[in-house]
């Protein structure tokens, strides 16, 4: 077995040579293990295989994601699948298993202080792996092993279909950091850099405003690793060397079939009183909620305000580059609705 993160390494020294080959890649494989993590520690399991990944592509949603619903293929179904095509085998050694009873819930053991492994096929793949996720789900169907093209023949998919709806390569990417107009009201008058990131998940639009709107499962996403956060509703307060910033809910309302929910960061007091700067606003992340396919189009605007000269360009420059923050906070709106369920 071999780490997540040892596999991402050597995938990283694999594409060396080739940087947007690697920015395409990394977004994908960090976006799959992570999705696969957390399904085999749901069931148990000690390892990320490859079912595991084949049904986090499920969850994660996206280009792919699209494809697979649109044949009514889910995590559920994957799952399925999987048993159905694992009883086939053992079948024809003579071995026949148990009928499935109820799901058990198994208690996950998520540490963050844990690292967690791959098998060996599943880390082979990771890090050999390279392209867009379509590209990376069309390898997974060609796997040398075919098991995971089995699973998804029981679980009723048409594989030629499949592979002819996935967007050609590259075109799965746009999703991710793209520069956008900035949302007004939020940081006018201000110079602004804003990014959008934009992904369609398979979950309803209700599930996904659950989330956004609730201040203890943004507290994560919008202040990571701080424990000492003062929660209030619509407010996340925190005080850092002796300086404090907060992030307050300032929008929550109906715009046309979407649902827009807004957080602002702002410093009480002004970002630099001592400099004569009292205006309070800072960054945003502006959350647009739209129903589509069956699921929700996601769509993230962040704006970031530069605070000072060297901070203008720093803070652009942290905007432009923040796709895999967009990507992180994607993937942890995802999982925060699924954990829900």
């Amino acid at each position: 077995m071999t780490r997540v993160t040892d596999a991402v390494s050597t995938l990283t020294e694999h594409l060396a040579a080739k940087p947007a080959a690697i920015a395409r890649t990394l977004a994908a494989a960090q976006d799959i293990a992570g999705s696969a993590h957390l399904e085999a520690d749901a069931a148990g399991r000690g390892a990320v295989s490859l079912d595991d990944l084949l049904v986090a592509f499920a969850q994660i949603g996206g280009p792919v994601g699209q494809a697979l619903a649109a044949q009514g293929l889910t995590a559920e179904s994957l799952r399925a699948g999987i048993r159905d095509r694992d009883a086939a085998d053992l079948s024809a050694l003579g071995i026949t298993l148990p009928p499935a009873g109820e799901p058990v819930a198994v208690p996950g053991r998520l540490d963050p202080k844990r690292s967690f492994r791959l098998d060996a096929e599943a880390a082979r793949f990771l890090e050999k792996a390279a392209g867009t996720p379509a590209g990376m789900f069309a390898d997974l169907m060609d796997h040398p092993s075919r098991r995971p093209a089995a699973a998804l023949r029981a679980a009723g998919a048409d594989l030629h279909a499949l592979r002819a709806a996935l967007p050609p390569v590259g075109e799965d990417q746009a999703e991710d950091n793209s520069p956008a107009a900035p949302i007004p009201g939020l940081l006018d008058g201000l110079a602004e850099t804003t990014r959008r990131a934009e992904r369609w998940v398979p979950l309803s639009p209700e599930r996904v405003r659950d989330v956004v709107v609730a201040e203890e499962s943004m507290k994560p996403l919008l202040m990571p690793g701080m424990d000492d956060v003062l929660v209030a509703p619509g407010l996340l307060n925190v005080t850092r060397k002796g300086r404090e910033h907060e992030y307050r809910r300032v929008r929550d309302a109906q715009v046309g079939e979407a649902r827009e929910v807004a957080w602002q960061m702002f410093w009480p007091g002004g970002a630099k009183p001592d400099q004569g700067d009292t205006d309070e606003r800072g960054s945003y992340l502006h959350v647009l909620i739209t129903p589509a396919d069956g699921g929700t189009l996601l769509t993230l605007t962040r704006g970031v305000r530069g605070i000072g000269r060297l901070g203008r360009i720093a803070g652009a420059a942290a905007t432009v580059f923040s796709g895999s923050a967009n990507r992180s906070l994607l993937r942890g709106i995802v999982e925060q609705a699924r954990a829900r369920d």
